[in-house]
């Protein structure tokens, strides 16, 4: 009845599962990744030099004076991008939560973008210029999201099994020894025992001395 109890109760948590924060990239040229006008360039090893492309994500990067729409879901976002003439905004679903110029004297790919404290679930994150004439050369973002796994149902059953098995012999063995130690006392008492009993126990006959 026990062991049953426990593997009931091991099953159903084996059926919770554990949640994992998992880390996602998107990359400039993406399909998920939405411009709402033509870049002006997509930069590979074919369009830029080498040493340029050899700092991006997979080696490109699109630069365009209009906005670009990223969907994901997750609590975490890191966005990794560069400017010219003019900061860029950055929105998460509708509201502006930031805005990105490049730091002085630093000419290669930022992250413009940090927030480690999403609500959970799907939103809408919307890079756009600050001014007209201002210029931003995408490159990728990480979201990360909380992925439910489930736990191995398998090892814990078997974890559990072998715990019962030792639980069951424990207590069989305490019972074997009480057994032992009241017969013991029935004997001492004058009590008969029963032969399985008498052979484990070491009688010494003590001689009766005549009476006079």
């Amino acid at each position: 009845m026990l062991a049953f109890a426990l593997l009931s109760s091991v099953v159903l948590l084996c059926r919770i599962a554990s949640a994992k924060l998992t880390n996602y990239t998107l990359d400039d040229a993406s399909p998920s990744v939405q411009y709402s006008n033509m870049p002006i360039l997509r930069c590979s090893p074919s369009t830029c030099p080498e040493s340029w492309t050899s700092q991006l994500f997979n080696g490109t990067s699109t630069l365009t004076q209009s906005s670009i729409v990223v969907p994901f879901t997750g609590t975490e976002l890191y966005v990794f991008l560069i400017v010219s003439d003019g900061p860029c905004i950055i929105e998460i679903d509708g509201d502006t939560v930031g805005e990105f110029n490049n730091s002085p004297g630093n000419g290669s790919i930022q992250l413009a973008y940090r927030n480690t404290s999403i609500a959970a679930g799907t939103h809408r994150l919307m890079i756009l210029p600050a001014h007209p004439e201002t210029i931003i050369e995408f490159d990728y973002i990480i979201y990360a999201n909380n992925v439910k796994r489930k736990a191995p149902i398998g090892a814990i059953v078997g974890g559990v099994c072998g715990a019962v098995a030792l639980f069951a012999a424990v207590i069989v063995g305490i019972f074997l020894l009480r057994r032992r130690e009241v017969r013991r006392k029935i004997f001492v008492r004058g009590l008969p025992l029963s032969d399985d009993d008498k052979s484990s126990i070491n009688i010494k006959m003590i001689p009766r001395v005549a009476k006079k």
